[in-house]
């Protein structure tokens, strides 16, 4: 039910922004970035099949030190997702914290992607994040969204000419 409004309230948008001939324009995308967001971060930890589990991996990296997370062998988590919710939930122990930051990354590199390659029509890459899947993936594996989005972001700066930047958005990518 939450997707149908979701997709009535992406198109609502789409029509006002046509009638106020403010189509394609950067004001358009932040709406749509910004209920994507609200969407993906501020949902609730039971929602996604694995979103409870990483949110209570998430507050148990508190019960551990930086070096036992680096050197437990038997987590099948990859040590830079570790050493990020511990970081993190260190500064803010709550579950939804992580929910909020892993919005942030997805949109911000949905945004910084579409607006790079997609400005002629900012609403088709819209419609196929939220038609084809990738929103239902982003909310479902948190690591592999965080993964994705630094790809993303990656690709963005070798289109760009930014080598360096895209090999530490790759190094982030792998470790994750």
């Amino acid at each position: 039910m939450g997707f149908i409004l979701l997709l009535i309230l992406v198109f609502a948008m789409r029509i006002f922004f046509i009638r106020c001939r403010m189509r394609n324009s950067l004001v358009e995308l932040n709406c749509y970035i910004i209920v994507l967001f609200i969407f993906i971060g501020l949902r609730d930890p039971s929602v996604g099949n694995d979103t409870g589990t990483y949110c209570r991996w998430y507050l148990d990296t508190l019960n551990y030190s930086f070096s036992a997370l680096i050197e437990q062998k038997s987590n099948a988590m990859e040590v830079g997702y570790l050493v990020f919710s511990k970081t993190l939930a260190a500064l803010l122990p709550y579950k939804q914290t992580l929910l909020i930051v892993q919005g942030a990354v997805v949109v911000y590199a949905l945004k910084k992607f579409i607006w790079t390659f997609c400005r002629r029509d900012i609403f088709i890459p819209i419609l196929i994040f939220m038609a084809f899947g990738l929103l239902f993936f982003h909310i479902t594996g948190i690591r592999q969204s965080f993964s994705m989005s630094f790809c993303l972001l990656a690709y963005v700066a070798i289109a760009l000419g930014k080598i360096k930047r895209s090999l530490i958005w790759y190094a982030l990518a792998l470790s994750f």
